[in-house]
This record gives C-alpha cells, sequence and structure tokens, in this order.
C-alpha cells in the first residue's frame, strides 16, 4: 500500500474507530463541566431538566403534508 505523510491511502478499520474515539473523547472534555455541575448540584439539576422539559413541551409537532420525514437527520429532503 502506498504512504503519503507516513498514512495509508485508505484508512484501516481500526483508523475508523481510532477517529471515533478522539471525536468522543474531545466532546468529554468539552462537557466535563456541565455534568460536573449537574453531579455535584441536584437542585441545580432538576431545576434545569423542568426549564428543558416544559420547552420541549412547546416544540409544535408537524403532521400530515406539513411534516416531513428525513432521510438523513442532518440534512434537509
Amino acid at each position: 500500500m502506498t504512504t503519503l505523510a507516513g498514512k495509508p491511502k485508505e484508512a484501516p478499520e481500526s483508523w475508523v474507530s481510532y477517529s471515533v474515539f478522539r471525536g468522543r473523547y474531545a466532546l468529554l472534555r468539552q462537557t466535563r463541566g456541565v455534568v460536573a455541575r449537574y453531579a455535584n448540584n441536584n437542585a441545580f439539576f432538576k431545576r434545569q431538566f423542568v426549564r428543558a422539559m416544559i420547552k420541549m413541551g412547546a416544540v409544535d409537532v408537524l403532521t400530515g403534508r406539513a411534516g416531513e420525514i428525513r432521510r438523513n437527520c442532518r440534512r434537509f429532503n
């Protein structure tokens, strides 16, 4: 296999797994403070949870021809 800058042209399965791991680790570092705050302050978590549920309840669900089912959740149809 030909390499470019020491990397194979095609990523082996282990590289794909490593990329997923790196992405998840980056997310963990970004959310560590939020998780710690919720874990250390139950009253704060409960207040925030109630606010989030109220906000979710205000989302209007589109039905019939007004709504759409996405083939790919990351993109509009």
